[in-house]
Formats: C-alpha cells, sequence, structure tokens
C-alpha cells in the first residue's frame, strides 16, 4: 500500500498536510473554546473532558507517520531505481564499445571521488562479478583511471605485460593481472575544469583494441558521452 501510495507522492503528501493542518486547527479550536467557555477552566482539565475529540489528535498522529513513511519509502525507492539505471547504462555502454562484437571480455566501472584519502572508489561494476576490483579504491592519480580523472578528459591507454611489477604487492592484488587495454573519460561536475570531477568511467579487457574491434578517437569520444550520462545521475543522487 506504502509502495502504491508513493508513487503518487506529490498529490498524496499534498492532501496530508492540508488535512494534517486541518485537522490541528479545528482540534485546537475545540480545546480553545473549552477552555475560554463560561466555566473557564485550565488546559488539563478542557484536555481532559475533550472525550472522544482526542480522536482528531490521534488521526493527525497517524497522518504525520503516514506522511513520514512515504517520504521516506519514495527516497529508498528513487535511490533504487536510480542505481539500477546506473547499471544498465553502464553495461550497455560496455557493449556499445565492442558492437557486434558483444560476446568479448569487456569489464565497466564507475569510480567515485572521496576527498578522504585522495582515493576514487569502485561504486559500480559491469562484468567484473568475482574480480577485487569491484569492491576497491585506489590513488586518485594511479593509472589511466587517474589520468583521466587529473587531466580531466578522456585517456586511452594500452598495457604492456609484465606492467604492474612497477607496483607494491598491496596494489597488485587489486588489480587483474591479463589487463591489456583500459579507457577512463571523468565524470564532470561541470564545464568548469577549477571543478574537481565526481569521479571517472573506465573500462577494461584482457585483449588490446584492435582485437575487440575498436577504433581509439571514436572510442574516447563515446566514453566521454556515457560518462556525461551517469555524472548527471550520480548529481541528481545528490553525489
Amino acid at each position: 500500500m506504502i509502495e502504491w501510495i508513493s508513487r503518487r507522492a506529490n498529490p498524496v503528501t499534498l492532501g496530508i498536510t492540508f488535512l494534517t493542518a486541518a485537522l490541528t486547527g479545528l482540534y485546537t479550536n475545540i480545546l480553545t473554546s473549552r477552555m475560554d467557555g463560561d466555566r473557564g477552566i485550565g488546559f488539563g482539565e478542557a484536555f481532559g473532558n475533550l472525550g472522544l475529540w482526542h480522536g482528531l489528535l490521534l488521526l493527525v498522529v497517524a497522518l504525520l507517520v503516514l506522511q513520514y513513511r512515504i517520504s521516506t519509502h519514495t527516497e529508498r525507492f528513487l535511490g533504487t531505481q536510480s542505481d539500477d539505471l546506473i547499471d544498465e547504462i553502464l553495461k550497455a555502454a560496455a557493449q556499445s564499445l565492442i558492437f557486434p562484437n558483444t560476446h568479448r571480455n569487456i569489464r565497466g566501472f564507475v569510480k567515485v571521488y572521496e576527498p578522504r584519502g585522495d582515493q576514487l572508489r569502485v561504486r559500480y561494476s559491469h562484468n567484473a562479478y568475482a574480480d577485487a576490483e569491484r569492491i576497491v579504491s585506489y590513488p586518485a592519480s594511479f593509472g589511466v583511471s587517474g589520468q583521466a580523472f587529473t587531466q580531466q578528459h578522456a585517456v586511452f591507454g594500452e598495457l604492456a605485460p609484465g606492467h604492474l611489477d612497477q607496483y607494491g604487492p598491496e596494489l597488485r592484488a587489486q588489480i587483474h593481472p591479463d589487463i591489456r587495454m583500459v579507457i577512463a573519460a571523468p565524470l564532470m561536475r561541470s564545464v568548469d575544469a577549477r571543478t574537481r570531477p565526481l569521479g571517472v568511467l573506465t573500462f577494461d579487457s584482457t585483449l588490446l583494441a584492435h582485437e575487440l574491434g575498436m577504433e581509439k578517437p571514436e572510442a574516447k569520444a563515446l566514453v566521454q558521452q556515457w560518462a556525461d550520462v551517469i555524472a548527471q545521475l550520480l548529481i541528481a543522487k545528490g553525489i
């Protein structure tokens, strides 16, 4: 019932607000009229003598509880819906990069910047169900993603075998050892270059670009377009 009402939240909550205000006003008027009557009784006695009129107060409390539940359910519903939408967009973006060869290996990540620790933390992922990268964070300047974040434009990189040897064991454990290609674009808050990006949209693969049938300039432009869409959704979520 709450879910059905929450989908019509704006008119319903507006109606509840008006009804609550009207009932509160009616209850207050009845109470004050008892106090101002000929007997001139006090608040306590007037309150105790209202009898069935106390039902108005109970109704007001019930309406306030209902309004609170509708508002919180709506927030949870919208949050879940936007998460599902970002997941679907991430999947579509990954497939668009390798279309029509959608069976070939490619992973996607939405990494959100965290000022505490100056890190990029993976918030959403595609095709990385059992990989360490889907739940980790990296220094904001690390790798191709870090370049896209700090330089604020799409970056394409192909990695040589053994490229992980330059990193320590802790960082190596968080990176798929067979990744050969990475492309990333910043999630921009605005076109103002002085504004730090929300994070980075990143795709990688164990195959090189030509093996994926990917054209580098077009791929960079496409990833940036997808990044702009996801950035607007993150902004709407309040990230």
